[in-house]
């Protein structure tokens, strides 16, 4: 059985569906013969048996993660035809597609409130469609998205960033310096990230009303134990704290003499 939350095929997602798909069933020891890698024998019985019987797990998998305006392509009883249908169906890689999702590439922007990992993965997403059609993205083409799509706000950050020494300009650089740019634009405007709201909650709970409170020495609420009005602290019953006691130290003083070898010390003796 599939998992729940697995992606199911549509129209606009058989990349990413395909390398999801591809991996169960590499789990499931099926891919070899629903990718049409390994073909069905003419003998014997028991392996015909035993290719039939993978097949129509397979083919059963397939079923399960699709939506249902998928199902005119699974007619075929073969599992590998039914795999090289949805490919011819979904996978264009025409010059109209190369195009479509340039052109969606360069014009991409960043929208208001996103944060920069949900960016970096937009972005990312759009440059993997072009890898799956044969058109590999530069990096320095996936830094000018990234940077020409910010908001205003990171302008001077991306003259700055012009500014790098060349050795140490690259993707992975870029990157890191956009995330710790967007922590610092957070810092300053005040934005709540998912600690500072834990705190927040934190110091809400501690506010909360003192009716709601309930004491754990009289079981009474409208205060806490260490306000109960029956703690012996509160009722003067208590015995007041006292010091405890330490050894007193005794002043030591030298003696006068020194005796074969031994120095006599009021107090102590020290063997020499």
């Amino acid at each position: 059985m599939l998992d729940k939350s697995m992606m199911k095929l549509n129209n606009e997602n058989y990349e990413i569906w395909k390398i999801l798909m591809e991996a169960i069933l590499v789990c499931k020891q099926l891919h070899n013969v629903a990718l049409g890698w390994t073909l069905r024998p003419a003998g014997p019985p028991n392996a015909m048996q035993a290719w039939d019987q993978k097949n129509q797990e397979a083919w059963a998998k397939l079923q399960l993660a699709i939506k249902w305006d998928q199902l005119a392509h699974m007619t075929a009883e073969d599992t590998s035809e039914i795999w090289t249908e949805l490919k011819h169906i979904h996978q264009s890689t025409g010059f109209t597609m190369h195009i479509g999702l340039k052109r969606q590439l360069w014009k991409m922007k960043m929208k208001d409130g996103q944060r920069m990992a949900s960016w970096i993965s937009d972005v990312k997403g759009v440059v993997f469609q072009l890898s799956q059609i044969g058109d590999a993205v530069p990096d320095k083409d996936i830094i000018l998205t990234l940077t020409n799509g910010l908001p205003p706000s990171y302008n001077h950050f991306v003259l700055m960033l012009n500014s790098t020494p060349s050795e140490v300009f690259n993707l992975n650089y870029v990157i890191g310096c956009l995330r710790t740019k967007e922590t610092c634009q957070c810092a300053q405007s005040g934005r709540l990230d998912m600690d500072d709201h834990m705190l927040a909650v934190t110091h809400d709970w501690l506010k909360q009303d003192l009716a709601q409170i309930t004491c754990f020495g009289c079981s009474n609420k409208g205060h806490y134990q260490a306000n109960c009005p029956t703690h012996p602290r509160q009722t003067g019953l208590a015995p007041p704290p006292t010091a405890p006691n330490k050894p007193m130290n005794k002043p030591v003083t030298a003696a006068a003499t020194v005796e074969e070898g031994t120095l006599m010390v009021e107090g102590m003796e020290d063997v020499w």
